[in-house]
């Protein structure tokens, strides 16, 4: 990620309780996670925070289906097509990625922590990442505790800080300058 590029989002303020799923919803293993959490989490947060309380955007690229779809559960906002991410990662509060099985890489997590935008994950969503749960991720299986896990980092200041310095800490070792000083290193040491 270019960490650089997302400087300017991370000290603006987000919108209060503003919850963003972002992604190619056009692609299976995003939209099975995404209708696992609008089926078995969504209602969960519903019954435990006030409506007022949480924004769910869905941003990314999708149909008009899909758009169409959306618009039928409450207190979720499709945006298709965003022309920048970045808008979306500031509006933002928190970030949730909402991945059963993939993979592949984690840029929509890597964004959110150069964005200073705390993510609450599975652990199929941080597979692969270099992290400690609690620290630069939250992490949690069950709906049950997925839910929590999202209202306790969008209500807790202290923990939101807490994931935010780590995943900014964090991300500099994902971001393309450091990984280019890391491949010039290691190919001077085999051209030794």
């Amino acid at each position: 990620v270019d960490v650089a590029s997302y400087k300017t989002v991370v000290s603006r303020p987000s919108d209060r309780g503003g919850i963003l799923i972002s992604g190619s919803m056009d692609w299976r293993p995003n939209q099975q996670g995404l209708r696992w959490f609008l089926t078995d989490v969504l209602p969960l947060l519903a019954r435990q925070a006030s409506p007022d309380e949480f924004t769910v955007r869905v941003a990314g690229r999708m149909t008009t289906e899909l758009q169409q779809e959306l618009a039928g559960y409450p207190g979720v906002i499709a945006v298709p097509n965003p022309k920048d991410m970045r808008d979306e990662l500031a509006r933002a509060r928190i970030v949730v990625a909402p991945i059963l099985a993939s993979s592949g890489t984690r840029l929509r997590i890597l964004e959110a922590w150069a964005a200073g935008r705390p993510v609450v994950t599975t652990p199929a969503g941080a597979f692969g990442l270099d992290y400690r749960d609690g620290d630069e991720i939250v992490c949690a299986t069950e709906p049950p505790d997925f839910t929590a896990a999202i209202l306790r980092v969008l209500r807790g200041d202290d923990i939101w800080r807490h994931v935010r310095d780590r995943a900014l800490a964090r991300v500099a070792q994902y971001d393309w300058n450091h990984i280019c000083d890391e491949i010039e290193k290691s190919h001077a040491r085999a051209l030794r």
